[in-house]
């Protein structure tokens, strides 16, 4: 079975997942919850389909649904995923412009990799930024020394003088 068929199985499932809890459910759980693994776990949806449908809610019935940072891949999946990645633009054929030969050194320019400042409840955490969610207006970093991941706001981040 190829990665989008099984990829297409999954939906199947989330969505027979969705069918049975009822809206009242959902946001019931979903409001409740302090983490989206929270979330996860009480609804037996995963990720994509918790925060598919959270946003459904807020957008098109206008209901007022809490906002969660999105939680950043463990550290460890990361090796993973960029050997997913490789693979899926090696199967494809792809021979453009990857993010890593595009790279340039204006100094300004804050991008996955750049090396940060995060205000964190009135604390500076440095680190690397690993993730940006822009419709969220979060940004994950790799803190230095500890290795853990912190997400906070774009709006909070700034470069070392």
């Amino acid at each position: 079975m190829s990665f989008w068929d099984a990829h297409k199985e999954k939906d199947k499932l989330d969505k027979s997942s969705e069918e049975i809890m009822s809206a009242k459910e959902f946001i019931y759980i979903y409001s409740s919850s302090t983490t989206l693994d929270e979330v996860i776990e009480k609804t037996g949806l995963d990720l994509d389909a918790v925060t598919q449908r959270a946003e459904d809610f807020r957008s098109n019935h206008g209901i007022n649904m809490r906002i969660f940072p999105k939680p950043a891949p463990k550290k460890d999946e990361w090796a993973e995923l960029a050997s997913f990645a490789q693979s899926i633009l090696d199967e494809s054929g792809y021979k453009g412009q990857t993010v890593a030969q595009s790279k340039h050194d204006d100094d300004d320019v804050i991008d996955i990799g750049t090396y940060i400042g995060l205000i964190l409840d009135d604390e500076e955490v440095f680190g690397t930024i690993i993730e940006f969610d822009d419709d969220e207006g979060l940004v994950t970093i790799e803190e230095d020394g500890t290795g853990d991941l912190v997400t906070g706001f774009q709006d909070d981040m700034f470069l070392e003088d």
